[in-house]
């Protein structure tokens, strides 16, 4: 009976092990095999972001600053989350949640963003896919400029397909996360946006130079300032899988 229990206590080791390698999970999604390359649900102590629990450190830019509140990420201004992987992500986003603010400005912009670099953002070159949302609407565009945020290239539409979405309903007000699924395979991107498993949006589009523009730094990005804002984002989990 003692060897039989060792030797199910080995095969739980070894499948374990086989899902658990170097701190990137797999996981099987719609078929495919996928591994984390970074996730993070931010279930720590109040304050700094730390290290994501898939082991990256995070660098942070933009005007306010990053940290954990309530097992969230949240910001006092704009704050630009990044994280460069060993790898890129086939899949990212995460979950991000809103809340009433002690202001009456509405309709703040978060984003996400995956880029080939470099860190830090809006340098002489920079080249992305960036998804700028609120809690009502999204619209995506690509970067490829070689002569800085204002440069030619910046901020354009996709060459074909569906760059914006209005949300059938707004995300709720109360806490309620929205789950943002970014997939990106060769020339095409899908986004993905559902509240309680109900999807609300979904963008698709394509563009022949989104394979030179992603690559593996991933940013998730916050903007409002509670003083000013009636709506306060705050990113409830991280996710990039490939």
């Amino acid at each position: 009976m003692v060897w039989k229990l060792s030797v199910i206590a080995a095969i739980v080791v070894v499948l374990g092990s086989a899902l658990w390698i170097g701190g990137k999970r797999d996981v099987e999604r719609e078929g495919h095999r996928e591994q984390y390359l970074l996730r993070d649900r931010f279930d720590r102590a109040d304050g700094p972001l730390g290290i994501a629990e898939t082991g990256q450190a995070y660098t942070v830019s933009g005007a306010g600053t990053a940290s954990i509140a309530g097992g969230r990420a949240v910001t006092n201004g704009t704050a630009y989350i990044v994280a460069t992987l060993p790898s890129q992500p086939r899949r990212f986003g995460g979950k991000i949640s809103f809340v009433a603010g002690k202001g009456t400005t509405a309709g703040y912009q978060s984003a996400l963003i995956i880029s080939s670099g470099p860190n830090p953002l809006y340098v002489a070159r920079q080249r992305m896919l960036h998804l700028s949302f609120n809690r009502g609407s999204c619209s995506m565009t690509r970067w490829n400029t070689t002569s800085g945020r204002q440069g030619v290239g910046w901020d354009a539409p996709l060459a074909s397909g569906t760059s914006n979405v209005t949300f059938s309903k707004p995300v709720p007000l109360d806490g309620t996360p929205m789950d943002i699924e970014v997939t990106v395979s060769g020339v095409r991107v899908r986004a993905v946006f559902s509240v309680r498993h109900v999807t609300i949006g979904v963008m698709e589009a394509a563009d022949p130079l989104l394979p030179s523009l992603v690559g593996n730094m991933v940013v998730w990005e916050l903007t409002a300032t509670p003083a000013t804002a009636a709506e306060v984002p705050r990113w409830d989990e991280f996710v990039a899988a490939r």
